[in-house]
Parts: structure tokens; sequence; C-alpha cells
């Protein structure tokens, strides 16, 4: 028997976690090409996130052929969910990739937001998390962990945002290839064990802008 631990991921429903996955998929495909080791790591996380053949097939085909997928019945799926919060930080790093967030950008974050039924104030929080993990890591500033940890629990808790929403969204992994953040997760109250069976999502990096723009507008 496997002593890993479990993605928070499988703690929904397979529809649930499908629709999260094949949105990411589709995002993935949004300028319609994908390297292969892009997708290689894709089936990797459909894996982990524990789909059957048949989701992580229809997962796979979101990735890469151009069909008619439906966004709006997939952001409908996710409202219900927690998982509405991992779309919006994933599509928050995205955003933020370059540091800097313009108007565009701005307005096409509150259109997904607001097709999630995500709040102003939950966006604030969780933007505040993935400010706080960029300054760590991207721009290599020095903070404790433990007070780094307390303050992101505190804000998100704040806001009705559940920590493992954000700190393990797909965009989230990648930042745990940093020692630091690995200390700042287990802050959060979660060991380096969750990272078991993730190593080869680590410096993954399938999205940027073009994929939060595809998506606002598809929605609109």
């Amino acid at each position: 028997m496997s002593n890993e631990i479990k993605h928070p991921l499988r703690q929904h429903p397979e529809k649930v976690r499908t629709s999260y996955l094949t949105l990411l998929a589709s995002m993935a495909n949004a300028d319609g090409k994908i390297e292969d080791s892009e997708l290689n790591k894709l089936k990797e996380f459909c894996r982990i996130a524990g789909l059957s053949e048949s989701s992580l097939q229809e997962v796979v085909k979101a990735a890469t052929v151009k069909t008619d997928v439906n966004i709006l019945a997939q952001l409908q799926m996710l409202k219900t969910s927690n998982l509405k919060f991992s779309i919006m930080t994933d599509c928050l790093f995205m955003a933020c990739a370059d540091g800097i967030v313009v108007s565009e950008e701005e307005k096409e974050i509150t259109r997904i937001a607001d097709a999630l039924e995500v709040k102003e104030t939950q966006i604030k929080a969780i933007r505040f998390y993935v400010d706080k993990v960029n300054s760590i890591v991207k721009d290599k500033k020095k903070y404790d962990p433990q007070a780094v940890g307390k303050e992101l629990k505190e804000t998100l808790k704040a806001a009705s945002v559940p920590v493992e929403a954000v700190a393990f969204a797909f965009e989230s992994l990648p930042y745990y290839e940093n020692q630091d953040m690995q200390e700042v997760l287990k802050a959060l109250g979660y060991g380096i064990g969750m990272l078991s069976g993730i190593g080869p999502l680590i410096m993954l990096g399938l999205f940027g802008w073009k994929s939060v723009k595809w998506l606002g507008k598809n929605i609109s």
C-alpha cells in the first residue's frame, strides 16, 4: 500500500476535479499548441488528482484539440466548490507573472471572479498570497516563515478562503522548489509530506497572460 499523502484536490467529487483540470487544459491550449513535456505534466497532475482514465482523456482532449468546451458549464461546476479559489489563484499567478497587473488584466480577473461568484475581498486576499509568494521567490527577500505563514493564514481566513485552495492550486506548485516556500508551507500547517508525489510538477509553468485573457473572453 502506498503511503503517499493525497493532494487536497482529491477531497472533491471527480466531476468537479475534472472540470478544474479541463479548464486548466483549455487555458494551456489557448494559442492552439502545447508541448509534449507540458502535456505530460498535465497528465501527471491528473494522476495526482485521482482522475479515472476516461476523465483523464477528457482533460487531454481539451489540451490538444480545439473543441467547443462549455466554459460556462465548467465554471458553474466550480462555483459551488472551493476549487473556484484555486482557479482564481492560478489566474492571479498568471496575471502577476511579470510583476505588473495592468487595467486590461484587472478587468479579465474581475470578469472571471464575477462568473465564479468570488467576492472582491476574497480576490484581495488571494492577491495578497500571490504577491507575498512572488516576493519571497522572485525578489529573493528574506522573511520569517512562521510570521509569513501566520499572516497568510489570517488574511485568507478573514476572507473565508481555504488555505489549501490557494496553497495547492496548480500554479502554486512550482514555487515549492524554493526552500523558503517549503518552510512557509510548514508554517501554514502542512508538512513537506504534502508535496509527496508532485515532484514532477515542480518548476512547471504551462500558462501565461494569454490563458487568462482567453478565459475572460470566453465567458463574456
